[in-house]
């Protein structure tokens, strides 16, 4: 019987010894019966594991496999309650939590994740701030970065003077200190598209290369700040992507995270000849780039997306197009545009929910310019949304008012068309001039806006 003991106690040894974490969740009089742990990142080398843990048998869930730390969190599915967790390799967490109010009640030992826990009540506390902001948003109060950093000073200073004293009493390479730094810096920060010392500041506050930091809720959060504090132009915007991407290896786990990011940006409407960026970004970071990270497949489908882009050139003349419009009569594309100053062509879908909101907001812009600068400007309106029913197609037509220097035409299918502007998506937005020349590519309102408000410009 000792000897059997002994061997059982030796087994459970063994176990917890060859454990990289340990986490265990004890309630009582709670509404949910599970916890799920989860992490902002998921990857599936390191990482902690997408567990579920019973509320209503108390014990340890042990992983074996390493993982390099971050912050994850608690998320109780029936409650929808989110609480949120630091873990470093080789931790055990023990928690407990009671009655209806999950971060209220919830106790650990462990100095780490109590510290958090104490901050995220502080953090609730304040939250009535967040709820007046998004009021006044509600009621189309337009906030500048400097206006709402001044919105949110009460709570920027409390929750920065909290994390402050916190990182002193962590290790430097706690995964919550490198949280609580980093959302300091993002506090502090306040993009100013002129200031370059502050620009390069910031960056340089960011601990990219720390492999835990994109194991972190604000890894996403610090690209887009920094990008902030560039104008929406794609020249611009390419500087601060070379920097963000050069304190990269491209065999660094954060790498692929920070291309996908990068890949998105350069093709925002928002942004000023965001297609010679996006061309610029395929052509430097995969088609040059030596790097093995993308899969194969997934390389292919970019590099044939770079060729489709680069086909479509600047101040020439667009592709033809020759479509039948809601009465069945061919409408050719370049007979269209010489009967306007420029036309906007447009690839939408009635059923889409950008379209929905982005068409109306376009058009918006068009009879401003229209008015101010006295131009007429067409509008080659394709429904590119094969098989939608006419009835669908002509209530959209009808319910934005989309009518004045239209002709609503529709693309059938799949076509050679269809992928040689690549509109393979929707909203699409190509605008032309006189003779049917590109001068615009992958456009949306606010550049729309901003290339008619250069011609105010310069015909003063």
């Amino acid at each position: 019987m000792k000897y059997f003991l002994l061997l059982l106690l030796a087994s459970f040894i063994s176990l917890t010894s060859q454990a990289q974490f340990r986490i265990k969740v004890t309630a009582k009089n709670t509404a949910d019966s599970i916890v799920y742990v989860r992490t902002s990142v998921y990857d599936d080398q390191n990482y902690v594991p997408k567990d579920t843990i019973s509320l209503r048998k108390s014990g340890w869930k042990i992983s074996k496999k390493a993982i390099i730390g971050g912050i994850g969190f608690l998320y109780f599915p029936k409650t929808k309650a989110k609480i949120w967790i630091c873990l470093d390799n080789n931790d055990s967490l023990s928690v407990s939590l009671s009655g209806p109010d999950y971060l209220a009640s919830i106790q650990t030992k462990d100095k780490k994740n109590k510290l958090f826990f104490e901050y995220q009540r502080l953090e609730k506390s304040l939250a009535f701030i967040d709820t007046l902001y998004k009021k006044e948003q509600a009621n189309g109060r337009k906030f500048s970065y400097s206006e709402r950093a001044a919105f949110f000073k009460m709570k920027s200073d409390s929750l920065t003077k909290f994390r402050t004293q916190a990182i002193k009493r962590l290790k430097p390479t706690d995964a919550l200190a490198i949280h609580f730094k980093s959302l300091n810096a993002l506090d502090r920060s306040i993009p100013d598209r002129k200031n370059y010392a502050k620009r390069a500041a910031f960056l340089n506050e960011i601990q990219f290369n720390n492999p835990k930091y994109l194991f972190t809720p604000n890894f996403k959060a610090t690209l887009t700040e920094y990008m902030s504090y560039y104008p929406l132009q794609a020249d611009s915007m390419q500087v601060g992507m070379d920097l963000v991407l050069g304190k990269f290896n491209c065999d660094a786990k954060a790498y692929p995270y920070a291309f996908d990011f990068f890949a998105r940006l350069m093709k925002n409407r928002n942004i000023q000849n965001n297609t010679e960026g996006y061309v610029y970004f395929l052509t430097r970071y995969v088609k040059q780039s030596g790097c093995k990270f993308l899969p194969e497949k997934r390389k292919m489908e970019l590099l044939q997306e770079l060729d489709g882009l680069s086909g479509l050139p600047l101040n020439q003349l667009s592709p033809a197009l020759n479509l039948a419009d809601t009465t069945g009569k061919s409408v050719d594309l370049h007979s269209f545009a010489k009967d306007y100053d420029y036309t906007l062509l447009v690839f939408y879908a009635p059923t889409c929910e950008h379209c929905q909101k982005e068409v109306p907001e376009v058009e918006k812009v068009l009879k401003m310019a229209e008015s101010v600068l006295q131009l007429k400007i067409g509008r080659y309106a394709i429904c590119n949304e094969p098989g939608v029913p006419d009835a669908t197609w002509k209530e959209f037509i009808a319910k934005y008012n989309l009518k004045e220097n239209y002709a609503h035409v529709t693309m059938p299918g799949i076509t050679k068309e269809r992928l040689i502007y690549d509109a393979l998506s929707n909203p699409v937005f190509y605008l032309l001039d006189k003779q049917g020349n590109i001068v615009g590519k992958k456009l949306g309102a606010v550049t729309i806006r901003k290339f008619f408000g250069a011609k105010q410009q310069a015909s003063r």
